[in-house]
């Protein structure tokens, strides 16, 4: 992101904003999405979008640690996936749930831990209380994606278990 606009003459200042506008921007759509996956629609999703994007938490990591909030602007994206994943059972929304993975949460292993908890609570959710699935087709549902996820996800996984491993003990 920086080296592209580095290469197009734009100053840090402006590529740093854009960056921080862009995370909040996918953060809020996020939630958009998943607001339109539960079926709500109207006024209200466009509060949740501003609410979640610019959230307090934001101001702990924007200014300096920015990268770290890309788990933070997945959350919305992977439990909509979810959701959709359940009520469709095809594998598109695991396939798209399984790229996002990677391409939010690779940077902080911890953080993509946390904000997966959403997402493996909405299946036994759906099975139990909302009874949109069967136990059988839940845990296909959990197999798609989990197939998928560690598929896509398995170059940072290695590299982290080697440096757990083998790496410095920082700790």
């Amino acid at each position: 992101f920086f080296w592209a606009f580095d290469a197009l003459g734009v100053p840090d200042w402006v590529a740093q904003r854009l960056w921080l506008g862009s995370i909040l921007f996918g953060a809020g759509l996020g939630v958009r999405y998943l607001m339109r996956a539960l079926g709500q629609e109207g006024i209200g999703v466009t509060v949740a979008m501003f609410t979640y994007a610019l959230s307090p938490y934001v101001l702990t990591l924007g200014a300096r640690l920015s990268g770290l909030l890309l788990p933070f602007t997945a959350l919305g994206w992977l439990l909509g996936l979810t959701v959709r994943a359940c009520r469709e059972r095809t594998w598109l929304h695991p396939a798209l749930f399984a790229l996002a993975v990677p391409t939010f949460g690779s940077i902080n292993a911890t953080a993509l831990l946390l904000v997966g908890l959403a997402p493996a609570l909405w299946i036994p959710y759906a099975t139990f209380v909302l009874r949109e699935l069967r136990p059988l087709q839940a845990l296909g549902v959990v197999a798609r994606i989990g197939v998928l996820t560690v598929a896509t996800s398995l170059w940072w996984i290695v590299g982290l278990w080697c440096q757990g491993a083998f790496g410095i003990d920082v700790l």
